[in-house]
């Protein structure tokens, strides 16, 4: 059942300032709901006026044909970070997913599959993104840069891997 100040906050999509504003509030009440720090971390990587759009803000693989520009991954990406410390940790691995997906699409490669692959770790029931085509490129893609991929595996087994 979807509690009624997320249906809120998501009819307010359309508005980005609405949206946030009611996302944080329904997390200020429930701020273990992962599903909600995802989609505020979706709302907040849409570009804002004035943001250079681009597909990609590191060079890489994939181009998608969603926008994104600098401020609006860093925003995204600090919506996670607060997320990740707030929700239960058996739900972590969501976020982890979420957020690795996002990078491996408009960030940097070796970081989202070094995320990808932590969230598998946490839930097994999560390998099947592995086998995403997008994640199989990516990989491919980074096999060339094998230290880069080490280096963000370390990372992220220091930084997120919370007790």
């Amino acid at each position: 059942m979807v509690h009624p100040l997320y249906r809120v906050a998501i009819r307010a999509w359309p508005d980005q300032t609405k949206c946030e504003y009611r996302f944080r509030r329904y997390l200020q009440l429930y701020p273990r709901d992962a599903t909600a720090w995802i989609s505020l971390a979706q709302s907040e990587k849409r570009v804002k006026n004035g943001e250079a759009e681009t597909s990609r803000v590191n060079p890489g693989l994939n181009r998608s044909r969603r926008r994104v520009s600098k401020k609006s991954m860093i925003r995204a990406r600090k919506v996670y970070n607060e997320g990740l410390v707030k929700v239960h940790k058996q739900d972590r691995c969501h976020l982890l997913q979420a957020w690795g997906l996002l990078e491996v699409k408009h960030g940097k490669e070796s970081f989202g599959l070094a995320l990808l692959e932590l969230a598998v770790c946490m839930c097994k029931s999560l390998r099947c993104v592995l086998v995403w085509t997008i994640v199989r490129n990516a990989y491919e893609y980074n096999l060339k840069e094998e230290n880069g991929l080490s280096f963000a595996r370390e990372q992220c087994q220091s930084k997120y891997i919370v007790n």
